[in-house]
């Protein structure tokens, strides 16, 4: 079974789910409280949320390649989404 991008999912839903542990998690040294340790074994729940961002985007780039499983096309797309976004970092 293959990933088909235009069927509705929920993987926007986690990245929101993720983000927000992630600012739920940076909320405490604002406020002053101690975080309570995060699920499955990772030390805070920002964690567990950045573990939950590799997952999505490890599944992600994977279903890239089977749409198009030729290394030339499939570096030269990785490299445009990533290399502008790093030239502004940069810059």
């Amino acid at each position: 079974m293959r990933f088909d991008p235009s069927r509705p999912n929920n993987f926007d839903l986690l990245r929101f789910a993720a983000a927000t542990l992630v600012l739920v998690d940076h909320s405490d040294v604002l406020t002053g409280r101690a975080g309570g340790p995060g699920p499955f074994g990772y030390e805070t729940y920002g964690g567990f949320a950045v573990a939950v961002f590799f997952i999505i985007s490890g599944f992600l780039v994977a279903a890239s390649w089977q749409r198009a499983p030729h290394l030339v096309a499939f570096t030269l797309k990785r490299a445009l989404r990533i290399v502008p976004a790093y030239a502004a970092v940069v810059a």
